[in-house]
């Protein structure tokens, strides 16, 4: 693979060096702004769930606890 690669970038460098160039840099910015796209949300999603963006828990509503054994409690139908 390292090889056709190579050969690829020796071939486009001798059609048109300028063009590889261009093609080089805008796919080198590309990579920069992905990274500082991915760092803002990043810290976003920090900001947002680091600090206790949730609900705390005491507020919510209890759940039954089980002990593992069969519940003994009956409902009447209707």
């Amino acid at each position: 693979m390292p090889k056709l690669v190579g050969t690829t970038l020796r071939m486009a460098w001798h059609a048109d060096p300028r063009a590889l160039l261009a093609v080089a840099f805008s796919e080198i910015g590309q990579g920069i702004a992905a990274a500082v796209g991915l760092l803002a949300v990043n810290a976003v999603m920090h900001a947002l769930l680091g600090s206790g963006g949730s609900a705390p828990r005491s507020t919510w509503p209890p759940l039954p606890r089980s002990n593992g054994k069969p519940s003994t409690t009956r409902t009447s139908a209707g």
